[in-house]
């Protein structure tokens, strides 16, 4: 396992010692030093993955470590612990010191180890974000370079209209089906959850009176709900049996690495996804995680998603279980009502209950 080095620049030994004495114990290597040569030193000798740094009114551009980190060491994230949050020395910081975050007083060990526990999560994912995002900015620009092809065909025949638009969706769908194949490789190789996942959040879409263009884009969308967990070793993803407390915490970070890769796009469809990425764990009962959002808090697309991909997990045989039937799995789905789901996401799915156990009968006879 990687371990992740940290460097903290401060004047505050006790606050500090404590900090490193319980991030060591969870395979953190940690330097702390009060001078500026000393940081400087370390920074030019080793891998600093993380620094974080107190950060005080009457320090000077010299003293900001950040400043001098930069330079050294371009893509190590630095968190300042600003002790008078005045504007003009948070824009000083800002503007000469790359912050990746800005944390005020009060500081706790657990706010700053929470803060460091993010961080690492965000370098872990960026290698896989930049990777997954090319792949994706190549499948659109293809998509682009076809959209205008297909312009050209339908000024010339224009009775093919409906079909050509067609085409394109077909061509966007299948783009994206086949990045979320590769993603979902490991624990469901021909790619079927992913696709009976967005086909069932559509089906319920509908049956909920929502716009066409929403049914169409969950249905795209939706499938990508767990593609953080191409961040998740096999060890605890393909794990029999129940997982452990640590094994739980390791596969939250999928979402955050999920979000992570979905991050700042400007198609709907994939801010959609996102969306799903990010809360489609949380509960109607505000007790999901990971930001405990509760009720219409929670996006539409997300609890949608979260009936169809729970029903799915239910109806299928994982590593870990044999598949329930369908009535069983329905019936689940009734009784985790107004704890788990949205009433009107199950009375939706309800609706849709002979459409569903219909594709699903479909799909098993394909298999």
């Amino acid at each position: 396992m990687k371990q992740n080095k940290i460097l903290f620049f401060h004047n505050n030994c006790h606050f500090f010692n404590t900090l490193a004495n319980e991030l060591q114990k969870e395979n953190y290597h940690i330097w702390h030093e009060n001078s500026i040569g000393n940081s400087l030193a370390i920074l030019n000798s080793e891998d600093i993955h993380i620094i974080v740094s107190e950060i005080r009114k009457t320090d000077t551009n010299e003293d900001n470590i950040f400043s001098h980190a930069r330079k050294i060491k371009s893509d190590s994230l630095h968190i300042a612990l600003v002790e008078n949050p005045d504007f003009s020395v948070i824009t000083d910081i800002i503007n000469n010191g790359g912050i990746w975050h800005l944390a005020t007083p009060p500081w706790t060990l657990q706010k700053i180890k929470d803060l460091i526990f993010q961080a690492v999560c965000s370098l872990e994912v960026k290698p896989k974000k930049d990777e997954l995002s090319n792949d994706l900015e190549e499948a659109y620009k293809k998509l682009i370079d076809e959209n205008e092809n297909l312009k050209l065909v339908i000024n010339r025949q224009t009775n093919e209209l409906t079909d050509s638009h067609q085409q394109v969706d077909n061509l966007n769908y299948e783009m994206i089906r086949r990045l979320l194949i590769a993603s979902e490789y490991r624990d469901d190789d021909t790619g079927r959850h992913v696709f009976r996942v967005g086909k069932t959040a559509r089906i319920i879409s509908d049956c909920m009176g929502l716009s066409r263009e929403f049914c169409h884009q969950i249905e795209i969308a939706a499938p990508m709900h767990d593609i953080g967990k191409i961040g998740i070793t096999d060890t605890i993803l393909l794990k029999p049996g129940a997982l452990n407390e640590n094994d739980f915490e390791t596969i939250k970070k999928h979402v955050v690495i999920g979000a992570g890769i979905l991050e700042g796009s400007e198609y709907p469809v994939l801010q959609m996804a996102k969306e799903i990425v990010q809360y489609h764990h949380e509960k109607w009962n505000g007790e999901g995680y990971l930001c405990g959002l509760q009720g219409e808090a929670i996006p539409i697309s997300a609890r949608i998603t979260a009936v169809a991909d729970v029903f799915d997990a239910l109806s299928s045989k994982r590593p870990y279980k044999e598949s329930f039937a369908l009535d069983k799995s329905i019936e689940v789905i009734q009784k985790e009502t107004n704890r788990h789901f949205d009433p009107a996401v199950v009375e939706g799915f309800l609706k849709a209950e002979r459409e569903i156990s219909r594709l699903y009968k479909e799909l098993e006879a394909d298999v």
